[in-house]
């Protein structure tokens, strides 16, 4: 009887993505003559080009572009075997290829590397022009609708080992410090994320939500309840399941009018990553300055 419900509500997003609700980025036709003009000199030499010279704006725009070519393939269908491989630790719940694996594991490596970039200069000056860097560009993640990308970053703002960065953070100047108190209040998961969920339902598109707080929606619900109650479908179960799903995937259909800029593309993809213990390495190397 389970699978009867799962078939149902695969058939139900078959349907949605027959009207054209879901679909993917290479479905999209996306026209580019209103997109706003890249934000980069055209004389930057790319060979020795740090991110403090480049646009914040411009930096959040190709984020948000490599986000939401992920996000717009991700299929319903496998966000359900996903939710289905919950409760089974042995079965793997997504291929590495997947574009659902990719958005998790690109949201992980996006927050290690901006945490490198935030401990990697030696001297205190440099470490709060870099923190004043990923602000901005945080900001402009949010104003784009960027979700996923601005709690990347944010996670690596807030991560323990950059957040005990005291003489940094207290070097803020003071309207950067206020910025960066605004930004954190909107990515609080406090009250359930109660924050970004207002700010999702306020969010006009195109939009990429925080996969994260949505994968946590659907592990709560399916761990909450079991599939079948008293001998009956737990129809309640798979409607909020679907509920959270079709939340999740709603934006998908509106892309981003924006251009990418392959150089600055692929500088973010190589910024380099630090595990937990590189991290302290770096900031130990703070003390001898």
């Amino acid at each position: 009887r389970v699978s009867v419900v799962v078939r149902f509500l695969e058939k139900t997003m078959e349907r949605r993505i027959a009207r054209g609700t879901y679909s993917t980025i290479s479905g999209q036709n996306v026209q580019l003559s209103d997109a706003p003009k890249v934000l980069i000199s055209k004389s930057i030499d790319w060979r020795s080009a740090t991110l403090l010279e480049i646009d914040s704006l411009e930096i959040a725009r190709q984020l948000t572009l490599h986000d939401y070519h992920s996000y717009a393939d991700i299929d319903p269908h496998v966000i359900l075997v996903w939710v289905k491989s919950i409760r089974n630790p042995h079965r793997s719940r997504t291929a590495t290829s997947s574009p659902l694996q990719r958005v998790i594991l690109s949201f992980d490596r996006c927050s290690r590397a901006f945490a490198r970039l935030l401990v990697a200069p030696v001297r205190l000056k440099g470490r709060i022009r870099m923190l004043c860097k990923v602000i901005e560009v945080m900001e402009h993640l949010r104003e784009l609708n960027n979700f996923n990308s601005l709690w990347a970053l944010g996670s690596a703002v807030n991560h323990e080992l950059v957040i005990g960065m005291q003489r940094t953070f207290a070097g803020l100047p003071r309207r950067y410090a206020e910025r960066l108190a605004s930004l954190n209040k909107s990515i609080a998961p406090d009250h359930s994320y109660r924050a970004y969920r207002h700010e999702l339902a306020a969010a006009k598109p195109p939009c990429i939500p925080f996969i994260g707080m949505h994968l946590s929606d659907l592990t709560f619900t399916e761990n909450r309840s079991s599939d079948e109650t008293r001998g009956l479908i737990n129809f309640f179960k798979h409607r909020r399941i679907y509920e959270i799903v079709d939340r999740l995937l709603a934006y998908q259909h509106i892309p981003y009018q924006l251009h990418m800029v392959p150089n600055l593309s692929k500088m973010l993809d190589q910024l380099p990553t630090a595990t937990d213990a590189q991290l302290q390495t770096l900031i130990r190397a703070h003390q001898r300055h």
